[in-house]
């Protein structure tokens, strides 16, 4: 009986070894899965808030936008490829930039516009919206997204609007300063070269003068030309040009940097509402971020 005692002492003492043995194995195998789990899927420093290509609060981001009117027609672009493709019809209010190249923004900034004109300009809004939107997107990342802008609160009602008339006599030769044209700025005008003005009419460099161009209008009776405000007709009156405006109501304008809306249209007048920023159109932005250039306060 002694000896079966001392045994079974000695088996009970070797399960119990194996038991311990087992218990440390089962921890230690545990705790390398749990801190593997944890390295698998421990946020990176994206999630820290740290991660450089994310843009934040403050960042100067470049991006690159389509921007479109509800129906689709481009009111802005910063890809050339964009602006010659013909297939691609155009707002009213697009013009082609003297330089295309990815727009930079600082994120966050929102609405900085202190001027002290009630009306807020189109590009200063636009861009307030963008700044808005990056926030949080990542460089290579593109999103589509659609903006409104409400009629300012501070705006009267009699400031929002104004009245133009349907005729407009133009001088066929005139003196203008060279910045005013969009023309490369890396080519300066030479005679005999055309240009197209803000009235939509095709001008052709006669001389130049310092800063200044001597320009003289193309055209015939009768040319029907764009404008910002709609079709124009040219009629032939000596020394100028007259130039009847066919306005259509719903039209965008751009005049400078302000849109506005052709809300009524007379015999020899029209009415422009430039109290929406976007002149009371939804602006569709396809946008992609370019590059993070880091804060608005540091050196480039």
């Amino acid at each position: 009986m002694p000896e079966k005692t001392d045994a079974l002492i000695k088996v009970n003492l070797m399960m119990d070894d194996h038991r311990k043995s087992m218990t440390a194995f089962m921890r230690n195998f545990i705790f390398v899965n749990l801190f593997t789990l944890l390295i698998l899927y421990m946020p990176g420093p994206a999630a820290w808030g740290d991660d450089p290509q994310t843009i934040k609060t403050g960042d100067r981001a470049q991006l690159h936008i389509i921007c479109k009117e509800s129906a689709g027609e481009i009111i802005l672009t910063t890809y050339p490829e964009v602006d010659g493709d013909d297939t691609k019809k155009k707002s009213s209010i697009y013009s082609t930039p003297k330089k295309f190249e990815p727009l930079r923004i600082v994120a966050g900034e929102g609405d900085k516009y202190s001027g002290a004109d009630p009306l807020k300009p189109f590009n200063n809004e636009l861009t307030a919206k963008l700044s808005q939107a990056i926030v949080g997107m990542r460089v290579g990342e593109s999103v589509s997204l659609a903006f409104t802008a409400p009629v300012p609160e501070e705006l009267k009602a009699e400031d929002r609007t104004i009245t133009l008339s349907r005729k407009r006599m133009i001088p066929k030769k005139m003196t203008r300063p060279k910045q005013q044209f969009a023309v490369d700025p890396d080519q300066d005008p030479a005679v005999g070269r055309e240009i197209l003005t803000g009235l939509g009419l095709t001008a052709v460099v006669t001389a130049v003068k310092g800063d200044d161009l001597e320009i003289m209008f193309a055209g015939k009776e009768g040319d029907r030309i764009m404008t910002p405000w709609g079709t124009g007709i040219l009629k032939d009156h000596g020394d100028k040009w007259l130039l009847e405006l066919e306005p259509h109501i719903g039209r965008l304008v751009k005049t400078g940097n302000y849109v506005g809306r052709i809300i009524t249209v007379e015999d020899d007048r029209y009415t422009i509402d430039f109290g929406f920023p976007f002149g009371n159109e939804t602006i569709l932005c396809d946008i992609s971020i370019v590059s993070i250039m880091g804060k608005d306060n540091e050196n480039e």
